[in-house]
């Protein structure tokens, strides 16, 4: 179950479903699930998990009812000071997209801890470790 494809569409499924039956602030969980079952790169599978999901709603409605969208939109606008409606659908897709990386990141983080993986590695550039052992202010002796 660990294959990205299978996370994203399971992921898809509940975030999708959670939007329509509980609201838009439960999709996350969608991304979390969609995170823990890609394992590694959950931040990336939960950012699409998440786009896809919120776009494609926002394009399903906009199909059904363009007016009565397109209305939303020049309002939310107004309101906003005046933005074009494009921006005000544009703000909504990237809302999307860091709530799904953070979704999909903390997902995959659980997925390493359940796997008794270190979910944070540290660096392990030879450019950035000591050659010799440093004593004392700023390296000098």
């Amino acid at each position: 179950m660990r294959a990205k494809g299978s996370a994203l569409l399971i992921g898809l499924v509940v975030a999708v479903l959670l939007h329509l039956t509980l609201g838009w602030a439960w999709t996350i969980a969608g991304a979390v699930l969609a995170g823990y079952l890609a394992h590694r790169g959950g931040w990336w599978v939960g950012l699409l998990t998440l786009l896809l999901g919120w776009g494609g709603l926002l394009l399903a409605f906009t199909l059904l009812d363009r007016a009565s969208v397109t209305g939303t939109m020049d309002v939310m606008g107004g309101i906003l000071g005046g933005v074009p409606g494009v921006l005000v659908v544009i703000a909504p897709l990237l809302i999307a997209c860091v709530l799904g990386a953070l979704g999909g990141a903390a997902g995959s983080a659980l997925s390493m801890l359940r796997h008794g993986e270190q979910p944070v590695r540290r660096f392990r550039s030879s450019r950035f470790r000591a050659s010799r052992p440093r004593t004392g202010w700023a390296g000098r002796g």
